[in-house]
């Protein structure tokens, strides 16, 4: 049993690192270190698994922060759509509020197509928030 190395212990804070398995536990891994995991703990990462296993927990993940989706997202150029963590929008479904609440979400973050394009452009729409 392969385990990971010493140097990303500091991210598995909440179990013992010694007991986990680089091939059975690939995805709780993956996703740990996606999150939380430092340059050498994501150079390790993207050298022990493959781009399938990296996206596959990507694609999957109901953990992964939308800042973090994102940064992975765009490395590998996948929509939107193909990241469980992005594509839910409202959690709180059957709220009876929820179409009113869309629209105002939607009246604060516009489509990215409607939305300027340019850094400052951009750094402009977010200081008027």
């Amino acid at each position: 049993m392969e385990t990971p190395p010493p140097s990303t212990a500091k991210f598995f804070w909440d179990t013992d690192p010694s007991h986990l398995d680089v091939d059975r536990d690939y995805f709780f891994i993956i996703e740990r270190l996606m999150e939380e995991g430092g340059d050498s703990a994501i150079r390790w990462m993207m050298h022990r698994y493959s781009d399938a296993q990296r996206i596959e927990v990507l694609r999957k993940s109901r953990r992964l922060s939308r800042k973090t989706a994102r940064l992975w997202q765009n490395y590998y150029s996948l929509g939107e759509e193909e990241i469980l963590c992005l594509s839910t929008s409202c959690p709180r479904t059957g709220w009876k509020f929820q179409s009113h609440f869309s629209q105002l979400c939607l009246r604060r973050h516009p489509p990215l197509e409607d939305r300027p394009c340019s850094i400052q452009q951009r750094e402009n729409l977010r200081l008027s928030d």
